[in-house]
């Protein structure tokens, strides 16, 4: 999604327990995923009026969608970091506790100033020496954001066609792209959306006549890519060894720690967007204004791919305390897809634009006043009313 989340500290998170892995990684990401899929909803519609029959447009459109204020930042407070977790080790009671300085932290969209460090601590009683001990099994620095405060979606192309009984059918397509090779290897899976646009005014006693349009306009919208990257491997706790598997009275479950277990690891990020309109438009000259109001909503997913390794709990072999593998991580825990994060948003908001028709070229933009307002604008070239 961006260098900020390198692999290594989406390894460094997951050794904090994976239900905490996601609940960083969605606050970290939420901004990131509405606004994507704000911006799939975008940029459908240059005027309110349905095509003619048989003529048709092609357009070029970019998007961008700005973030508010409120979703710059996460608190881990309210993610219930500050909650102690009561578990066992060794048989006795033991608590798991986050320690950290500052509650408030940057999403992807936030500041771009280094961050805190979050410490994952547990208190036990060690059976060795029979006194309770705190130690940390996971610290982790919270990665920053991009210092900005919008997230633009590039080019998107889209066919408009002019059907019978006031109708318009348009299509959004960009292929499939592969870069790289082997577990390194980077798909764009495509995008494609199709869309109606319908004139209602038609169907409404007592305006047929008056000079304006007035449409509803529905659009949905795919993307999916997916990254793959070398294996992340098992990793035991700050300052903690894995026991060795050869000795006697240790007992490994899961694949162990060799390479060729944690091959096919990756990330797949994939959104699925919708809109319902309702606009109206004006036509004087070769300007074509038009407003009204807009529902959209969209799911983006990022979804770690593969199979993952983590530290269980340390072996204690009760019948021989001076074991040399007392104390040490012995469990190699498997999870398939262990982060799956999913950012729903529906949004109501007023949506007006303009186009400008120069022969077979217009010229357009559009605005969207709502939670993620957005503005869009492009060329296009064709047939056009």
């Amino acid at each position: 999604m961006h260098q900020a989340i390198a692999q290594s500290e989406v390894a460094d998170l997951m050794q904090g327990g994976l239900a905490d892995a996601n609940k960083l990684l969605h606050a970290y990401a939420r901004p990131f995923g509405e606004s994507f899929g704000v911006n799939l909803n975008s940029g459908w519609v240059n005027t309110g009026a349905p095509l003619k029959p048989g003529r048709f447009e092609l357009k070029i459109v970019a998007n961008a969608a700005f973030v508010p204020s409120n979703n710059k930042t996460y608190h881990l407070d309210a993610l219930g970091f500050r909650n102690p977790v009561n578990r066992t080790v060794y048989g006795e009671p033991a608590v798991e506790q986050w320690e950290y300085n500052n509650p408030v932290a940057p999403t992807i969209f936030g500041a771009n100033d280094e961050t805190a460090t979050i410490r994952k601590t547990l208190t036990y009683q060690n059976p060795a020496t029979q006194q309770q001990e705190t130690t940390t099994i996971a610290e982790i620095s919270l990665p920053p954001g991009l210092g900005i405060g919008v997230n633009p979606l590039p080019v998107v192309p889209q066919l408009s066609v002019g059907l019978p009984l006031g109708t318009e059918i348009m299509l959004r397509y960009l292929p499939s792209v592969s870069t790289g090779s082997g577990q390194d290897a980077f798909t764009f899976d495509g995008l494609w959306g199709l869309g109606f646009k319908h004139s209602i005014k038609q169907w409404i006693p007592g305006i047929k006549q008056l000079p304006f349009s007035l449409s509803m306009v529905v659009g949905y919208t795919s993307s999916r890519s997916r990254l793959g990257f070398d294996p992340m491997m098992p990793d035991a706790p700050a300052g903690g060894e894995f026991a060795d598997p050869s000795a006697a009275g240790t007992a490994y479950t899961g694949p162990g720690v060799a390479e060729a277990d944690y091959t096919g690891q990756g990330v797949e990020f994939n959104t699925s967007a919708w809109n319902v309109n309702i606009l109206a438009s004006k036509k004087i000259a070769i300007l074509s204004a038009y407003g009204g109001l807009r529902y959209a909503r969209s799911q983006t997913s990022i979804v770690m791919t593969g199979q993952y390794g983590f530290a269980g709990e340390p072996f204690t072999n009760e019948n021989d305390m001076s074991d040399p593998n007392n104390g040490r991580y012995t469990l190699i825990l498997t999870e398939k897809n262990p982060i799956d994060i999913r950012m729903p948003i529906g949004q109501m908001g007023v949506v007006g634009g303009f186009r400008l028709k120069l022969g077979i070229m217009s010229l357009f933009a559009e605005g969207t006043w709502s939670k993620y307002s957005t503005v869009s604008a492009g060329i296009g070239f064709g047939w056009m009313n």
